[in-house]
């Protein structure tokens, strides 16, 4: 079925052109339907516009805003499903397949972030030790040279901070109006 075709079947339905430059609802969800159909047939959004008169835009958003349609106009859509694409129930078994194997492949990749994260030592120290313990003699020495004693004396080095000194506020001498201030 061509777009003309699809076109024609939804004017057939709705019993006016779709085409026309009007911005009355019946008119908007049946371009809806229009839309969402010439999408499900694999046509591009700026192929489904040209046929309607629309820019790409438009039709975009036709097709992403179909939820919005009335129950006479999904009734309209689900007719010309059955009538007309019978195959595509299959595309739509292809699509559950490769979201199946979507959610499969992250599902996977939380399995291995779980066991990562399982595998990890129990301490911050351990973990050090371990990753220093992979390192030959040379690159332990240059560590402790270039990173591990600039960083220790820098710790050393720090002030602590000391803890301000708490100053009662200061007193009202007159009775204030405000209840935030009594």
């Amino acid at each position: 079925m061509t777009l003309e075709q699809l076109k024609q079947e939804i004017e057939k339905r709705y019993g006016f052109e779709i085409s026309g430059q009007t911005r009355k609802r019946k008119v908007v969800y049946a371009r809806k339907v229009f839309c969402k159909l010439g999408r499900i047939m694999k046509y591009t959004f700026q192929d489904i516009g040209d046929t309607i008169g629309v820019n790409h835009c438009s039709a975009l958003y036709h097709n992403n805003t179909f939820y919005s349609v009335e129950d006479s106009d999904n009734k309209i859509y689900n007719g010309i499903l059955e009538d007309y694409f019978e195959i595509e129930e299959e595309d739509n078994v292809v699509i559950l397949e490769e979201k199946e194997l979507e959610y499969k492949a992250k599902i996977k990749e939380l399995e291995r972030k779980i066991s990562v994260l399982e595998a990890k030592p129990t301490s911050l120290s351990e973990d050090i030790i371990k990753k220093v313990d992979s390192w030959d003699f040379e690159t332990k020495i240059e560590f402790v040279e270039t990173r591990l004693s600039p960083f220790e004396r820098l710790v050393k080095s720090r002030v602590k901070r000391k803890e301000p000194v708490v100053v009662q506020g200061a007193k009202i001498e007159r009775r204030v109006n405000n209840p935030f201030l009594q």
